[in-house]
């Protein structure tokens, strides 16, 4: 390998690194905000007014399995201070006629769903940085085992 192959090639797995970091930074961030907002926002039941379901069929994996997906696109009605706000929302779950909306007591328009709050999404964060990281690692890792290797 040449010297200017070498240097870009560890640029490359820094930065694939830095990546890395940076979704690691946004999973631990986002699971702070959740916490934070399931400890200090207020709860209340909202009711589903309306709900549209969209399906998609997704291959997945490395055999031709179709997986059939299943979004939601929800309007919410809550009431909180007395006044009744609307939201809409976008879900992976099934709401049912009623689900748990958090809200801030300051600013009733700024509201989570439950799903929001306790759902498990932000641990894909974690998923994505360790295969980046890995990949990045993995480039730095070849390149410094191939430095001491003669060019063919």
């Amino acid at each position: 390998m040449s010297p200017t192959e070498i240097k870009q090639s560890i640029i490359a797995g820094i930065v694939m690194l830095a990546v890395a970091g940076f979704f690691v930074l946004t999973g631990v961030l986002t699971g702070i905000h959740r916490k934070k907002v399931a400890a200090t926002y207020l709860t209340t039941q909202a009711l589903v007014t309306r709900v549209t379901a969209r399906t998609s069929n997704v291959e997945s994996g490395l055999t031709n399995r179709a997986e059939t997906v299943t979004s939601f696109r929800v309007s919410l009605e809550y009431t909180a201070g007395g006044l009744t706000y609307k939201i809409s929302r976008k879900s992976r779950w099934d709401l049912g006629e009623h689900t748990t909306v958090y809200y801030d007591p300051d600013n009733p328009n700024k509201v989570y769903t439950e799903e929001q709050v306790l759902g498990r999404y932000f641990a894909s964060w974690y998923i994505i940085a360790g295969i980046v990281g890995a990949l990045g690692l993995s480039v730095v890792i070849f390149v410094l085992t191939q430095t001491g290797k003669a060019g063919t």
